[in-house]
């Protein structure tokens, strides 16, 4: 019968290195990684919370009552208002003056009416020096003109009339309404600039009204109209608008209104605390306001380095904690590059979380996702990392944004809170349970602020508790999103993959059980023999018992020169080969679980088993024989590559490798016997240095040995014998002949109607079956 066998990639050709075959990243490396990270942190504060708005003054109500007392920290102006600044700018120029330039010019009517006075009397000479002039008078006019009394009176209040406008200046009838607009105008001329009353200014309107009143004093309504028809004709401007120099002047009227109200000093109270907010406070407010933002953008350089240099102190100081706290508490995160980058990643995507929900105009400030940050950093590193990074992370994104004690507390209970609500979460439908302590928390804060502070309207109250629930949603939707990227860019397990991991069903499991039985089998008794010692000493349960299954899965490739495979009756495949050769065989078990464990995708924290678990014990049978072939043989060459376990569940993993072969070699199970020989053991390996790095201390190994002694003795328990054992039964059953019937009370020793050839005896009574 054909054998089904699961399928699997073709096995790499490059090898994986081993730990003894790695390069070891050099001091200088990492702290340039290091110095990379901090700067990329100092960018992502600089990038996602700029520098302007590192001050960001309360938003201020008329009618409200102020929570705090406002002093000016610096002498500034108070604006005025854009429409009332727009208003002054048009009544200044408004009342600036028209400004007129008088224009020289002799009295050219003078020559005029001197020849028309010549040929006074004479209609047909008259008439031909007014064609020559092309003056145009009316013909009553002429008519009166040539008669000899009328016309000289007619011409000698004309000369009267123009020599009267000459000296009052005379404007157009374009410039006439300006005259009549104003009281006075400006009139510039080579003495320079008088101001005049607009009544000694004629224009021609006027003018001509004037020759019309003295018309009539002296020749009644016919001569009156003659006469203002000759003085229209013949008088000529001698004050012109200067449209340019008029709107020069109004424009310096409008640059000479201030934009300012007044000036505030320096240390003056804008407005106390608890009390009502009025609109001149407003104005003044809003006038410090619009100041702080001038000085912070008018300083160039001097104005963009200190804020940088503020910001470099802030992030300096969270960085120093943060390293401090990792290096007391957890060195072995702090020296490991990977997990570094991995915080300092999580450390940026906060950060541009915050930057974002902070600068919203729709998004409030209690959206910021800090609990996000603290449930993916407990679930790959560990709680107490992730307490160290959400407390600084708050504290920094409170200074950052300018929101300060209120939304840092928010975010470092809601932090806290989920760093212990998620520690043991298997099942992704877990994180959901999570929700409600965090919003609980978060949401207490929040009304501890509001009792111990100034007064906040119950409508209010309710949606910033709103705010707060959506954050942690929030927070755990990005980490149940982000989860499943950060494990497989950085090769880490959470709780969640360690489950998937366990399942027997995987190929490799598979494979296991059919190419290398015996190791299977060894491999899941070492995992509960790890997880029931990890829940003692309060390591990673989870973690020991899928590092159990996994450590030994490079012997499927040679699973026929490992003990726990070979079946009766088959030859040792060692007794054909040098010790040296059998050792390589054995240590070779280490790197090809290594390649399988990166074909399969394990993550590296899961892969830490498969070399740790043997350390750099020595090989002690093939070593032994080595030593009666030749007496100066290396010990070194007999020893696994390493390295010694790292952690509490690696060194868990190692002990219970060698736990179960030891025990089930022995004949005798019973609790004393396992507890001696494990004592044994764990002498064995104290004294070989094996456990040095690992962490686990005298009182751990203790409770580890209760813990294994009592597995084991459930794994290797006893059994009453059933009656058909009994005398020669169970030989004669190795040594029957022949095809076997299937006797289920046989198996089960329940009754039976007929004994097979070979044994005797009867039923066993209830008795014996217990």
């Amino acid at each position: 019968m054909k054998i089904w066998r699961p399928r699997f990639k073709s096995r790499r050709t490059r090898r994986v290195k081993l730990e003894h075959e790695k390069v070891p990243i050099q001091k200088r490396t990492r702290i340039l990684v290091g110095l990379l990270l901090a700067a990329l942190i100092l960018a992502s504060s600089i990038l996602f919370f700029p520098l302007e708005v590192a001050y960001d003054p309360p938003a201020f109500v008329e009618g409200a009552v102020s929570g705090e007392e406002v002093i000016a920290p610096f002498s500034f102006d108070v604006m005025k208002f854009p429409e009332e600044f727009e208003l002054e700018q048009a009544r200044a120029a408004e009342g600036v003056l028209p400004t007129f330039v008088a224009i020289r010019r002799g009295p050219v009517f003078e020559p005029i009416l001197n020849r028309l006075d010549q040929v006074r009397g004479n209609l047909r000479s008259l008439r031909s020096i007014l064609d020559s002039l092309y003056l145009g008078l009316d013909p009553a006019t002429v008519t009166l003109l040539a008669s000899p009394d009328s016309g000289g009176i007619v011409i000698h209040e004309a000369r009267r009339l123009l020599d009267q406008a000459r000296t009052l200046r005379l404007v157009g009838e374009a410039d006439a309404h300006l005259i009549r607009s104003y009281s006075r105008v400006h009139v510039g001329d080579a003495e320079g600039e008088t101001t005049l009353q607009t009544n000694q200014i004629l224009d021609l309107g006027r003018l001509s009204d004037r020759a019309w009143e003295r018309g009539m004093e002296h020749l009644g309504s016919r001569g009156a109209d003659a006469l203002a028809d000759l003085v229209g004709a013949l008088a000529a401007p001698n004050l012109a608008y200067d449209h340019a120099a008029t709107e020069a002047s109004r424009e310096t009227a409008r640059e000479s209104v201030s934009p300012h109200r007044a000036t505030i000093l320096k240390g003056e109270r804008i407005i106390d605390a608890n009390e009502r907010i009025t609109p001149d406070q407003l104005v003044l407010l809003e006038s410090l306001q619009d100041a702080l933002v001038q000085r912070s953008t008018s300083r160039g350089l001097r104005a963009w380095l200190l804020p940088v240099l503020g910001r470099a102190l802030l992030v300096g100081v969270f960085l120093t904690l943060i390293t401090g706290f990792l290096r007391g508490v957890r060195p072995a995160i702090w020296n490991d590059l990977g997990h570094l980058t991995l915080l300092s990643s999580v450390t940026i995507l906060t950060l541009a979380l915050a930057g974002i929900i902070i600068r919203s105009t729709t998004l409030h400030e209690f959206l910021v996702p800090v609990p996000f940050a603290a449930v993916v950093v407990t679930l790959l590193i560990g709680n107490l990392s992730a307490l160290g990074l959400v407390l600084g992370i708050s504290a920094l994104i409170g200074v950052l944004s300018g929101a300060g004690l209120s939304l840092a507390l928010i975010g470092a209970v809601g932090g806290v809170i989920a760093c212990y609500s998620v520690q043991h979460v298997f099942h992704r439908m877990e994180f959901l349970r999570s929700i409600i302590p965090i919003t609980l928390g978060m949401i207490s804060v929040m009304l501890g602020l509001h009792l111990v502070g100034v007064g906040t309207p119950w409508k209010v109250l309710i949606e910033d508790m709103a705010w707060l629930a959506g954050n942690a949603a929030l927070s755990i939707a990005l980490a149940m999103f982000m989860l499943p990227l950060f494990e497989k860019v950085f090769g880490l397990a959470s709780n969640i993959t360690l489950l998937e991991l366990s399942d027997l069903n995987r190929p490799i499991f598979k494979r296991m059980m059919l190419e290398a039985n015996g190791t299977y089998h060894h491999s899941m008794i070492v995992g509960s023999l790890a997880e029931a010692a990890a829940e003692r000493v309060g390591a990673n349960p989870m973690l020991c018992r899928v590092g159990g299954y996994y450590h030994d899965i490079g012997k499927i490739a040679k699973s026929g020169y490992f003990g726990e495979n070979l079946r009766g009756g088959l030859r040792n495949p060692h007794e054909k080969l040098t010790p040296h050769m059998s050792s390589l065989i054995l240590e070779s078990h280490v790197r090809d679980g290594l390649e399988m464990a990166k074909e399969i995708g394990l993550p590296g924290k899961v892969a830490a088993f498969i070399p740790e678990h043997q350390g750099t014990t020595l090989m002690q049978y093939f070593y032994n024989k080595a030593l009666e072939l030749d007496p100066e043989v290396e010990e070194l060459d007999y020893r696994y590559p390493g390295p010694r376990p790292q952690t509490k569940e690696t060194g868990i993993v190692m002990l219970a490798d060698a736990s179960e072969a030891i025990v089930r070699s022995l004949d005798d199970h019973s609790p004393k016997m396992l507890r001696a020989a494990l004592s044994r053991l764990f002498e064995a390996r104290i004294s070989d240095g094996q456990l040095d790095d690992c962490g686990l201390s005298m009182r751990d190994l203790k409770k580890i040995r209760e813990a294994f002694t009592h597995v084991l003795t459930g794994v290797f328990h006893g059994r009453i014998k059933y009656q058909w054992q009994k005398g020669d039964g169970e030989k004669a059953l190795g040594e029957s002949k022949g095809p076997r019937v299937f006797h289920p009370e046989l198996e089960t020793a329940i009754g039976t109607r007929e004994s097979p050839s070979g044994f005797t005896g009867s039923s066993p009574t209830s008795s014996e079956i217990k």
